[in-house]
């Protein structure tokens, strides 16, 4: 037989056999995956559980306003400007830092006069500039009011108490949930009959409970003229609530 035929023959077997060895991996996989299929998911049981905890708060947030009316653009922007700048300045010289004071709002409006035609006729205008305060001294709450008030704020908003770090708390509020989901889940599955395993998977979901706001005015010029009294402002407390879903294993 010719060389050169035998060697194509040579290579032909080999590849045949290369073919059918791989066929058989194939199949054998196959076969493997049909009839050893993967385990079925472990039977499980979800549970939830609420823990609650109670801080007190230990910063405050106050928006003071200055409310400005006059003929022009200019007149009202001078104005707002002499006195927002006197209340950042009274906040920097009560100790407030620059960090925890912050513009919140600018608007200029115009304003109408519909009695003397339909459509309405510009007679001045009204300038509003609010800045946001974080006051982490609480037993000086009230003097800031005051000393924003007398530096010429004439809209003073409520003040927002809250847990500057809230984490301790609802660290807190979190063993408790987990607590009781677990107790929850021991009593079902005993009144089921399996045997409580690991925990499979959980979530968390918290929320706060703010206290309500305290004080809220609009001041006149006459009684920013009066000698003021310091305002009473009480911080209360602020409870804190943490929900987590929680997965079991279970066992028969």
């Amino acid at each position: 037989m010719d060389s050169g035929l035998n060697n194509a023959l040579i290579r032909f077997t080999y590849i045949t056999a290369a073919i059918m060895l791989l066929v058989g991996v194939y199949v054998g996989t196959k076969t493997y995956i049909e009839f050893n299929p993967q385990p079925k998911d472990q039977p499980s049981l979800m549970v939830s559980g609420t823990g609650k905890a109670v801080g007190i708060p230990d910063i405050a947030t106050m928006s003071f306003s200055v409310v400005e009316q006059g003929d022009t653009v200019a007149a009202v922007t001078a104005a707002t400007n002499t006195s927002m700048n006197n209340i950042v300045a009274t906040m920097k010289g009560a100790g407030i830092k620059d960090a925890d004071i912050k513009t919140t709002s600018y608007n200029l409006n115009p304003r109408y006069d519909y009695t003397r035609k339909s459509s309405g006729e510009i007679i001045g205008y009204e300038l509003t500039q609010g800045v946001t305060v974080k006051v982490r001294n609480l037993d000086g709450v009230g003097e800031i009011v005051d000393a924003a008030t007398q530096a010429g704020a004439n809209n003073v908003s409520s003040p927002v108490f809250a847990i500057d770090d809230p984490e301790t708390v609802k660290t807190e509020a979190r063993a408790e949930a987990f607590a009781k989901a677990k107790t929850r889940a021991e009593d079902l599955a005993k009144a089921a009959g399996v045997t409580l395993g690991d925990i499979v998977t959980f979530s968390e979901n918290d929320g706060e409970v703010a206290p309500q706001p305290y004080y809220n005015a609009y001041l006149s010029a006459d009684s920013m003229a009066e000698k003021s009294v310091g305002a009473a402002i009480a911080p209360g407390s602020q409870e804190v609530n943490v929900t987590v879903n929680v997965t079991y294993a279970i066992h028969n």
